[in-house]
């Protein structure tokens, strides 16, 4: 009569159970640490047969707009701008709607002029360079 242990664990702990009761803790533990890249975006093989001569035509001329960003700063609509290091960083208030519409709202609100950027902006003091409000933020994300 033969009988399979394997499936089994040892009495001292060191079985397969034992060890993923450990692998289980440290993913527990994990998850509570800061994961970098865990939000980033995973890139997708687009050679598919969709693809036609103007959308490859259309990419060819954002990926050279995005190479000139890292050489000027004529791209830029509010002239505050700077030189960045990466392509992802090249972009201009100017191109994002929700700065263009807080602009707008300050310029209502506050019955000024339509600021140029968002650095500009009478909130932009109060709620990015103030170190209270800065510290209060790192706190908060630093909890979750």
């Amino acid at each position: 009569m033969d009988i399979d242990y394997s499936s089994e664990s040892s009495s001292d702990g060191s079985g397969s159970s034992g060890s993923s009761y450990s692998e289980d803790m440290n993913v527990e533990r994990d998850v509570n640490m800061i994961q970098p890249y865990a939000f980033e975006p995973v890139e997708t093989d687009s050679s598919g047969d969709h693809e036609d001569s103007e959308e490859m035509a259309s990419e060819s001329s954002s990926s050279s707009d995005k190479t000139t960003r890292l050489q000027d700063t004529n791209w830029c609509l509010c002239t505050h701008c700077q030189i960045k290091d990466r392509e992802e960083e090249s972009i201009c208030c100017h191109e994002i709607p929700a700065c263009v519409s807080i602009n707008q709202e300050a310029a209502q609100i506050e019955e000024i002029p339509v600021p140029e950027c968002i650095t500009d902006n009478p909130a932009f003091q109060y709620l990015c360079l103030n170190y209270w409000v800065l510290r209060v933020a790192w706190s908060d994300y630093r909890q979750h």
